[in-house]
């Protein structure tokens, strides 16, 4: 069987349903989590969540040591970091067939159920969402990035250190399908991928198309009345009504971007996660999922975002513009 480990550099105050994070890892035994943080909270983490602590300035004397040019670096950066965590991160992952790196804003369902040993066997990149995504560990994707490391635009890119560019998601993507590396990409069937600008849940599939070469992320919104999530022994199920039926699926994970959820220590193995928190489990009826649908919570943080996806694409196009200014 192959084996995985995830990186996960973190700093700062990790999610108040943090424990729940830890739980969902944990029966996933056979997949591993390395953790880098600054966060001293005591926590039951299991056999297979491995951590290290250390300050952000630490890191990026980690950093550094594989990639000189970079002079600053803030948490929310490292987002761009993320596709260089298999040559950062090398001394780490010398037992693992695959790396990978994944939010802690996820509750994980059953992985190995979605990840399996033929598409391991079959693919060197495994989805190529931010949240979670999987490189094979080998010299082929090594080099690849390692001369992505080396050209003007990603290391502009890098250093840059105010502004996120989504290379992870979009620059890489199209980086391994032009070397010939094909990426396995069914994350818009099994996902939650929870949108942030709306007060229900709504799950955003998104996908990767090929124009004329160039890669493009495109997406779109499922509109389901009402939706909420059960955690039941490992496995994520989503509920949802359509003509007054309940219908179900089963996902590989739920993330809850940009989302506080509400979480008392109340809740042990088994739950259910409604859009603005997790309660005790209990048999998910038409009721429940009506009132899901409504949303009577408050939700101001949903219009900054939504500025904000507006306006980013805005400052990154200027900041590219004043680099370019001052590097000539």
């Amino acid at each position: 069987m192959k084996k995985i480990a995830f990186i996960c550099p973190y700093f700062g105050k990790l999610p108040n349903y943090f424990p729940l994070v830890l739980q969902s890892m944990k029966l996933n035994s056979n997949i591993d989590w390395i953790i880098f943080t600054d966060d001293k909270t005591k926590y039951e983490y299991p056999l297979n969540v491995k951590v290290y602590y250390m300050n952000l300035n630490e890191l990026k004397i980690l950093i550094k040591k594989k990639i000189s040019f970079i002079e600053e670096i803030t948490p929310y950066k490292l987002c761009d970091f993320k596709p260089f965590y298999g040559i950062i991160f090398k001394t780490y992952l010398e037992k693992y067939d695959f790396w990978g790196f994944c939010d802690f804003d996820c509750i994980f369902g059953d992985l190995n159920k979605f990840i399996t040993e033929d598409i391991l066997n079959k693919y060197k990149k495994i989805f190529f969402l931010g949240h979670l995504s999987l490189f094979a560990n080998n010299h082929e994707i090594e080099n690849i990035l390692l001369n992505l490391l080396n050209t003007k635009k990603c290391q502009m890119y890098l250093k840059l250190n105010t502004s996120i560019f989504q290379l992870d998601e979009i620059m890489v993507p199209g980086l391994l399908r032009k070397n010939g590396i094909e990426i396995y990409q069914d994350s818009d069937n099994v996902i939650a991928d929870i949108c942030c600008t709306k007060k229900p849940f709504k799950i955003c599939s998104e996908y990767l198309s090929y124009d004329k070469g160039n890669i493009i992320m495109k997406g779109n919104v499922i509109d389901n009345e009402g939706l909420v999530f059960s955690y039941i022994n490992g496995k994520l199920i989503g509920y949802f009504l359509e003509e007054d039926t309940i219908y179900q699926k089963e996902y590989m994970y739920i993330h809850l971007q940009k989302r506080n959820m509400e979480f008392l220590n109340n809740i042990n193995t088994d739950f259910l996660i409604i859009p603005n928190k997790f309660i005790p489990y209990r048999k998910v009826n038409k009721q429940l999922l009506k009132i899901s649908a409504k949303s009577p919570f408050i939700y101001k943080k949903r219009w900054k975002i939504s500025w904000n996806y507006k306006i980013n694409p805005i400052k990154r196009k200027i900041k590219i513009l004043k680099y370019k200014i001052f590097d000539e």
